[in-house]
């Protein structure tokens, strides 16, 4: 057939030269000519500028501006090529200037696809520059933006842009990959988790055991295997240098403290422990407690303490630093 303005339906190995002419239902035709479109087609060959095929298989297109809807196992042949529409398949290999797509799967809508080998994409409004490569990946997600040549990536979320250019993965969704071999979790860019090639996990927002984000000078202690850690304060940790500041009135000393200091604001009495079933005389003997008066006035101990003259005081004189030992019975003084 040869003219323009022609219609056909339900045809079998039909050629067609011409323009505006609409063809449903066919199998095995060849179309040269302009604004053509084929519906429901199998096997059909164009060769056009401005066309379109819907429900296609094993079907090629060569031309301009052309678009494949639903199409599978096709081959575009085109400049400047675009995949359009909701949830169709397309299995293919395309040639032409910033095409080459290559053993790749493409589920999705709004998809400008380029320079592609052994890549899935299944989303909508994915976008790859023309002027780069993606090999031996995969994305999963919504409005992806990859700007830099990627081998080996995973993409898994929605609004994720990449700017990295090997062994890149990102989990989530807001997020900028710009540091080529890691892996980005995250919902909000500023506060995402990365975990380079290195092993090296980078936190920017909280560690938080069960939901415990601590407070401020606490660490981070073991509870063994199985069982999350704690934060607590370094005062209840044994063999570590503790300093307590204290600025209320009286102050009880615990099992581990190392250094008080008596604050502005501090009054009354440091209760000292002595042996007993909760402070036992054997393994608290050669403990030493250093207190610091720094609370603008003379404080007191719950119980004496030796001098080197051997004499028994309470006194924690102010603007002093008194070292106390014990040795099972009694405290004394070492050093002041």
């Amino acid at each position: 057939m040869v003219g323009e303005v022609n219609t056909l339906t339900t045809s079998s190995f039909i050629n067609i030269v011409g323009s505006t002419n609409t063809i449903s239902s066919t199998s095995g035709a060849n179309i040269i000519g302009n604004r053509n479109t084929i519906d429901i087609a199998n096997g059909s060959s164009i060769t056009a500028f401005n066309s379109i095929l819907s429900n296609l298989d094993n079907s090629n297109v060569g031309g301009i501006s052309s678009t494949i809807d639903g199409a599978n196992s096709s081959t575009i042949n085109a400049v400047d090529s675009t995949i359009v529409g909701t949830q169709s398949s397309l299995i293919s290999a395309i040639s032409g200037n910033y095409n080459g797509i290559t053993a790749s799967n493409l589920i999705g809508s709004s998809q400008s696809i380029y320079n592609t080998n052994a890549v899935n994409v299944l989303g909508n409004t994915i976008s790859i520059d023309p002027a780069d490569t993606l090999t031996n990946g995969t994305i999963l997600g919504n409005s992806i933006t990859l700007n830099n040549s990627v081998d080996s990536f995973g993409i898994f979320g929605n609004n994720i842009t990449v700017d990295s250019a090997i062994d890149t993965y990102g989990i989530g969704q807001n997020l900028v990959l710009t540091t080529s071999n890691t892996i980005d979790i995250g919902l909000v860019d500023a506060t995402k988790a990365t975990i380079d090639d290195d092993g090296r996990l980078t936190l920017r927002g909280a560690l938080a055991p069960n939901g415990d984000d601590g407070v401020l000078g606490e660490i981070l202690v073991s509870q063994g295997v199985t069982v999350a850690p704690i934060w607590t304060a370094t005062n209840n940790i044994t063999g570590v240098a503790k300093v307590v500041n204290i600025s209320s009135a009286g102050y009880t000393v615990l099992a581990n403290d190392e250094v008080i200091r008596l604050a502005s604001g501090f009054t009354g009495t440091v209760t000292m422990p002595l042996a007993s079933a909760s402070y036992d005389a054997t393994t608290s003997n050669g403990r030493m407690i250093t207190i610091v008066n720094h609370s603008a006035g003379n404080r007191q101990t719950s119980i004496s303490y030796q001098t080197g003259s051997v004499t028994a005081t309470t006194t924690i004189p102010n603007n002093t630093e008194i070292k106390l030992m014990f040795n099972g019975t009694i405290w004394f003084l070492i050093s002041n």
